[in-house]
């Protein structure tokens, strides 16, 4: 392997050491739990999606199961839908003009950034997708930190893009 991909391998494991050392799930933790959510929407729940509900039903759905795996107690690692604050105020992005952010999802610490593991953004179809792909890409960055990012379009079989803050985009269809 290249020295780069090493370099990026060891950036991901020393995060990755990081987080179980605070007691927060891995990367690929996350990953399993956000599947296992999905998985378990379309298992349990199939007649939300289709009787085409809006999306912060199912967002809700897969949010409790998401809280159920990640929230522990005496950890302060919370799941949150729509979730907009910066500590007491606003999330908010610099563009054309102050754009206020909510994901759909979030895994991360209330009040910090410190501690931004996942932001979700749901839709029903892969329709006009890239002004939330951009989003997810803002979140990314200052002043949010999201470790990775998702694209979960639920129409008749679930898939992703998963947008991790190492470089690479991947796109996994639910089988």
């Amino acid at each position: 392997m290249s020295s780069s991909g090493d370099a990026l391998r060891s950036t991901v494991e020393s995060r990755d050491r990081k987080r179980i050392q605070a007691g927060y799930p891995t990367h690929e933790d996350v990953y399993r739990h956000l599947y296992s959510a999905v998985l378990a929407l379309y298992r349990d729940d199939r007649e939300l999606i289709d009787s085409n509900v809006h999306e912060q039903t199912l967002g809700s759905r897969i949010g409790l199961r998401l809280a159920n795996s990640v929230e522990r107690p005496g950890s302060r690692l919370r799941v949150d839908p729509e979730y907009n604050r910066k500590g007491t105020r606003p999330k908010m992005i610099c563009g054309n003009g102050l754009v206020g952010e909510r994901p759909d999802l979030v895994i991360h610490v209330r009040g910090t950034n410190e501690s931004n593991l996942l932001a979700v953004e749901i839709k029903k179809s892969a329709k006009d997708i890239q002004d939330d792909l951009q989003k997810l890409r803002r979140l990314q960055s200052d002043p949010f930190n999201y470790h990775d990012t998702v694209l979960l379009i639920l129409g008749d079989a679930p898939r992703w893009q998963w947008i991790r803050s190492d470089p690479g985009l991947t796109e996994i269809l639910f089988e």
